[in-house]
């Protein structure tokens, strides 16, 4: 199941009785991957990132199929960063120039106006939200950044507009192929945040 949900990305996966480990194809001799361990007798999944052996829970569950997912997203997150570092210069030489509207306008033009909110926090939204000379970026009353530069949270606020993008439009792909009842929200959290 895991290699369907990652159909398409670089990665490989190695299954034993205790585990399955998911890391890139790209690193001959990975230090950090993915991990799903089942506790058998609590019937409880549980999804880790590993890095030099040390484990970081990511989500825990008491279905398979949601482990998978679970660690598909965790895999996206960690293994498949896309940054765009053209346009973050470009947002930063905007703010130089004292070109705050035209920034805002810049970061908004990729995006939907579903997946982003701009001076006030809107539920499942990423908001950016300025208070004097400070910027705040939240999801869901979480912050993903606080009190920071306008440059960084303009920057921030375009870079997890992406990530939100993105991770809905993976969900959509895998209700659409594998008709997973899928909570979404949890997807979402667990890709911008990094844990449920």
């Amino acid at each position: 199941m895991i290699e369907k949900l990652l159909k398409g990305s670089n990665c490989r996966v190695i299954k034993t009785d205790e585990r399955t480990e998911i890391f890139p194809r790209s690193e001959p001799y990975p230090e950090d991957c993915i991990a799903i361990e089942e506790e058998t007798l609590a019937g409880l999944f549980t999804v880790f990132e590993v890095h030099r052996q040390e484990k970081q829970i990511k989500a825990t569950t008491t279905k398979e199929d949601e482990a998978y997912l679970y660690a598909a997203v965790s895999y996206k997150r960690l293994f498949e960063i896309d940054v765009d570092r053209k346009k973050a210069r470009e947002i930063h030489n905007l703010i130089l120039l004292e070109k705050t509207e035209e920034a805002l306008s810049f970061v908004a033009s990729d995006f939907q106006h579903s997946i982003y909110s701009i001076g006030c926090e809107e539920q499942s939204k990423i908001s950016l939200i300025e208070t004097a000379d400070k910027v705040n970026v939240k999801y869901n009353g979480k912050y993903i950044l606080e009190s920071t530069s306008r440059t960084q949270g303009y920057v921030t606020f375009y870079n997890y507009c992406k990530k939100l993008q993105h991770i809905i439009t993976f969900c959509d792909e895998i209700q659409k192929s594998f008709k997973l009842d899928i909570n979404r929200e949890n997807v979402i959290m667990l890709y911008i945040f990094g844990r449920l």
